[in-house]
């Protein structure tokens, strides 16, 4: 067993055979894409991580990594779901089966226009069409409305997000979903808009990874296929590192312990608890950008949100993230969509699977597993 190799493996999640022609390859496209800004000794002891090395990538496009205050990048991540989760299940048995579209490299490919502020943003009743940012809203889906619902609203148990279809509603949204549901016909009133200017802070990085993906994913080669889901790995590590500077750990406490609470507990172990609990990365401040995760998540939703106003709402069996889960039906009515059309670019939607079989009413996530899954 070659150590150095199995310890870039487990980091970049690929499989131990070939791991480290695929990190010489890696090195090599970065090298390239990086070479007036970072020597390749200066990839060297961050190439074991890919947060460390997404970061030092980023840092050194000379983007401004000014942090918002603590408490509007707290306010943004309580007011901000990541994926849209939605179980819309069959009334009817799947006479031609399930479809499944997802996205290829979804978040490396939303990376663009996020808005820049520096540090500064601003409360003000309304938005024009340079603000980035985020809105609350008062706003009713019109009576004829039949297709997915447009805007998050915070669930009852405040934790989970569902996507109404009809009524009247309030929440907080991105405004790149309020600027969808204003384009698709809803009432919008505006209550108020945390905003910040227009920019481009993750552009650069993003297309230059971007270029690496789409070289090795085109190559068909063992080891590109490797060095792409390296990319892969670090675009979406880094974007989420970016997003909190708090990670969740389970440690074993005495069952007296303060930490032991109904949600904490994990289970019990001889003479004490398990429970999980929330712990600072101890990571620099300036690493933490909410305003930017947030805008990436909202823009995958969006752009799945588009591929699903194209077809009839009886036909979405379910959406989990950027993976939508279609009646074999729609496929006749796919092929001619642009949404659901990949060339293996990043952001896009791409048939990842299709099983023709029939099969019973859809009334769990079991129901849309992959053949064989």
């Amino acid at each position: 067993m070659n150590s150095t190799a199995a310890r870039f493996a487990s980091r970049w999640e690929i499989p131990e055979e070939g791991a480290l022609q695929v990190r010489d390859e890696l090195l090599i496209g970065l090298g390239q894409e990086w070479r007036k800004e970072l020597s390749l000794s200066g990839f060297a002891s961050a190439v074991w991580s890919p947060i460390s090395l997404g970061l030092l990538l980023l840092r050194s496009t000379g983007v401004d990594m000014t942090p918002l205050p603590e408490e509007v990048q707290s306010f943004i991540r309580s007011i901000s779901p990541q994926h849209r989760i939605e179980l819309r299940g069959s009334n009817e048995s799947l006479s031609r089966g399930v479809a499944c579209f997802d996205g290829r490299c979804m978040y490396l490919g939303c990376c663009d226009d996020l808005g820049s502020g520096g540090g500064h943003y601003r409360f003000q009743k309304g938005f024009d069409g340079n603000d980035r940012g985020k809105a609350r809203v008062q706003f009713t889906v019109p009576s004829d409305w039949r297709c997915a619902g447009i805007l998050p609203v915070k669930s009852e148990d405040g934790a989970s997000w569902r996507y109404p279809e009809s009524g009247q509603h309030e929440t907080w949204a991105d405004l790149q979903e309020v600027r969808q549901a204003i384009r698709a016909g809803w009432q919008v009133v505006t209550l108020e808009a945390l905003v910040w200017g227009k920019g481009d802070p993750l552009g650069l990085w993003a297309r230059r990874l971007q270029e690496i993906y789409r070289s090795a994913h085109l190559c068909n080669w063992p080891k590109y296929e490797g060095v792409a889901s390296c990319i892969r790995t670090l675009a979406l590590h880094t974007i989420g590192a970016m997003h909190t500077p708090w990670r969740k750990e389970t440690v074993e406490v005495l069952p007296d312990s303060p930490s032991v609470t109904l949600d904490s507990i994990q289970g019990m172990i001889d003479g004490g608890v398990k429970v999980e609990r929330w712990v600072d990365k101890g990571h620099l401040p300036d690493e933490y950008h909410p305003e930017w995760t947030t805008a990436i998540w909202a823009r995958a939703r969006c752009r799945v949100l588009r591929a699903l106003l194209r077809l009839p709402a009886e036909l979405i069996l379910g959406v989990r993230g950027d993976a939508v889960y279609l009646d074999g039906r729609a496929l006749d009515m796919v092929a001619a969509l642009p949404e659901f059309q990949s060339a293996g670019e990043c952001g896009k939607l791409r048939l990842k699977w299709y099983d023709p079989n029939p099969r019973p009413r859809v009334r769990s996530w079991s129901g849309l597993e992959p053949p064989g899954g």
